[in-house]
């Protein structure tokens, strides 16, 4: 139980590394050749470490512009951004769990059903 807390809670709740798992099951389940899913993988994770970068540059230069505006008009206003509502899931630590492993298993019941099903109408 203990590895498998790990793996999901130090491993999958990285993003990065989480979509990079993703990506390279998918390409495997798809039998690319091995440079094009090592390929795919890299493209994944640089891509969304990037993205990720660029948000956080984004926030932090809007986040004095919103305080100014709060103070101006007299209102509470915030500044949403993901790892907010993260922080807020984990104080909730058997809800954060619990959403963690049912996603986990409806991924690998969706793998299972494409798999599985004739005409890949999934």
């Amino acid at each position: 139980m203990k590895i498998l807390n790990f793996f999901v809670f130090q491993i999958l709740s990285n993003e990065t590394i989480f979509l990079g798992l993703v990506a390279l099951l998918g390409l495997l389940l798809q039998r690319k050749s091995f440079p094009k899913v090592i390929d795919g993988t890299v493209k994944t994770v640089i891509g969304l470490t990037i993205l990720a970068s660029g948000a956080g540059i984004l926030i932090n230069s809007l986040s004095p512009v919103v305080t100014k505006l709060n103070q101006t008009l007299h209102v509470r206003g915030v500044l949403p951004t993901n790892d907010a509502v993260l922080g807020v899931v984990l104080r909730f630590n058997t809800i954060a769990k619990d959403t963690v492993i049912t996603f986990l298993l409806a991924f690998f019941l969706h793998l299972l059903l494409v798999r599985l099903t004739p005409g890949k109408k999934f």
